[in-house]
């Protein structure tokens, strides 16, 4: 593995992290199969109140996952990271305990997800 500078290592720590809440997952993989969401129907998916949904959308927005975009009173949420979609169904198909294909070359080594 290459040796990694502390600002890339940083940003790839708090991608993961923002990922790594289950309503936060659940937020992304929402976005990913609706393609855009406003602010109240995202809340209207999971059991929290809006302020702690708007905390989670921010943390997503600060790690560059998702985007958002003012619509009159409405705030409409989309992904901004394209590549989370083919790291979702990697992780779904490993969750699932499926072979993993992708249609793409890829020399990432180990071959467990050619991403």
């Amino acid at each position: 593995m290459k040796n990694l500078k502390g600002n890339k290592k940083d940003k790839d720590v708090e991608i993961l992290k923002a990922l790594a809440h289950p309503v936060r997952l659940g937020i992304v993989k929402a976005l990913h199969g609706k393609g855009e969401l406003c602010a109240c129907e995202i809340c209207g998916l999971f059991d929290c109140d809006r302020t702690t949904a708007s905390k989670h959308l921010a943390v997503l927005r600060q790690a560059g996952i998702i985007d958002y975009e003012r619509q009159g009173k409405m705030i409409i949420y989309r992904l901004q990271m394209p590549c989370v979609n083919a790291f979702l169904r990697c992780i779904n198909a490993i969750s699932k305990k499926e072979d993993i294909v992708d249609d793409e070359d890829s020399d990432s080594g180990t071959g467990m997800c050619k991403m």
